[in-house]
């Protein structure tokens, strides 16, 4: 799923943690049981230039409770599955969750050889802050050579 234009580039040029409050505001204003409409309106005009945010509202329609919505809108605009070559090596990378990932040679095509690994198991390769931004919504390596 991607993002409209607009959040797209409201999630490039604010700070993690402050797309991760404007969500925090989104999902108290219209779902706790004292739902906000002046909030919901004045976030959708500060944050949103004042157009309805409807894939996050669709995400909030699909989340359980506010972690797990701000995690799917965090992660809406990464692939799920990327490719990146270290050490002249061609990796399929798969996300997990926000802190795991799965690794398997690009050529192998079965992920159930995959290593599955912690963020902070590979903190030691040259692409683990590319990673762990990916795995965070932040940042997206596909295609890099490391």
């Amino acid at each position: 799923m991607k993002l409209k234009p607009i959040l797209s580039r409201i999630l490039e040029t604010k700070s993690e943690e402050e797309y991760a409050g404007t969500l925090r505001m989104l999902w108290h204003s219209t779902q706790t049981d004292k739902a906000d409409s002046k909030l919901y309106q004045r976030i959708v005009d500060k944050r949103f230039g004042g157009k309805e945010p409807e894939e996050l509202i669709a995400l909030m329609n699909q989340a359980s409770d506010m972690d797990s919505f701000i995690e799917l809108a965090m992660n809406a605009n990464s692939p799920s599955e990327i490719t990146i070559s270290a050490q002249n090596t061609e990796w399929k990378v798969a996300k997990i969750d926000s802190t795991h990932l799965k690794m398997m040679l690009a050529d192998e095509g079965n992920w159930s050889r995959a290593g599955v690994y912690h963020i902070q198991q590979i903190s030691n390769q040259p692409y683990y802050a590319d990673l762990k931004a990916w795995l965070k919504g932040t940042g997206n390596p596909d295609g890099k050579k490391y």
